[in-house]
């Protein structure tokens, strides 16, 4: 009678925790930016947590698009913030009880603040980022995900032409709803 409650358990938990590739059509997936952080930290210094949304939706073939818009505060005397805004290229490798993603992304980071003759002395800065994901499929369709961006850009100065490295990393949570 016990093998039969632990067998019972393991067939709910395979249920509910995983799910094949095949169920899912189509899914829609919503992250939210969670850290922010330039490499060369001690001129570019972030304040809080940044603020906005990363969209994505997979086709049934594992490949998939995203599009991501956020805004990060930085440390200034007055109100600056870097807008971050990507388009994303995504496969999903279709592993069991785990979804491993892994993707690039193409966009701009730009300087948005209150003194606009400040921000406007520097270009927007073209940038490119690797992407990586980890998610725990939840009760077939829903999966749950932490994702990682090393994200490459130059900024150029309008007056100087001076250029400054502003790779970064960016780290955020979502989920998936599947279809």
């Amino acid at each position: 009678m016990n093998r039969l409650k632990s067998l019972g358990l393991v067939l709910v938990a395979l249920f509910l925790f995983s799910g094949p590739a095949q169920a899912e059509f189509f899914s829609i997936g919503v992250d939210a930016p969670v850290a922010f952080a330039f490499n060369d930290s001690d001129t570019h210094k972030t304040d809080g947590m940044p603020s906005g949304y990363m969209l994505s939706a997979k086709l049934p073939i594992l490949v998939g698009f995203g599009v991501e818009n956020y805004s990060v505060p930085m440390q200034a005397d007055f109100d600056l913030s870097v807008d971050v805004n990507f388009y994303d290229l995504f496969y999903t490798l279709p592993i069991p009880f785990i979804n491993l993603t892994f993707g690039y992304g193409f966009g701009s980071l730009e300087y948005k603040c209150t003194y606009q003759n400040i921000c406007d002395s520097f270009d927007k800065a073209n940038a490119s980022q690797a992407i990586g994901q980890i998610g725990i499929p939840i009760a077939l369709l829903f999966d749950l995900h932490v994702g990682y961006r090393k994200i490459n850009a130059t900024l150029k100065e309008n007056q100087t032409g001076t250029s400054t490295d502003w790779a970064a990393t960016a780290t955020s949570v979502g989920i998936s709803f599947g279809f």
